[in-house]
C-alpha cells in the first residue's frame, strides 16, 4: 500500500492519475497532477453538472499518493 507524500517534499508526475488531500476542505479527491505554462495544479475528475473538473491551487494540497492498480479478477456486474 502507498503512504502519503507530502507535497513540499515531491510532487507526481504530470498528468499521473493520483489520491490527494485538500486541507481547507478536509476531503480526499482522486485525480491528476497537471503543469501548463502558468502553474502547476490538481484536478479532480470528480462528475459535476456541467461536467467541468474542479481544479485545486497547489497550496491547499497538503499530501498525495498513486492510485492503487485496479483490481484485476472481478466478477461482471450483472444488469437487471
Amino acid at each position: 500500500m502507498s503512504e502519503w507524500i507530502p507535497t513540499k517534499d515531491r510532487l507526481p508526475e504530470k498528468d499521473q492519475k493520483v489520491l490527494f488531500y485538500v486541507l481547507d476542505r478536509e476531503q480526499m479527491y482522486a485525480g491528476y497532477f497537471t503543469i501548463d505554462s502558468h502553474r502547476s495544479t490538481f484536478a479532480s475528475e470528480r462528475f459535476r453538472e456541467n461536467l467541468n473538473d474542479w481544479w485545486f491551487d497547489e497550496e491547499i494540497i497538503t499530501h498525495w499518493m498513486p492510485l492503487p492498480k485496479p483490481p484485476e479478477d472481478h466478477e461482471e456486474i450483472q444488469s437487471y
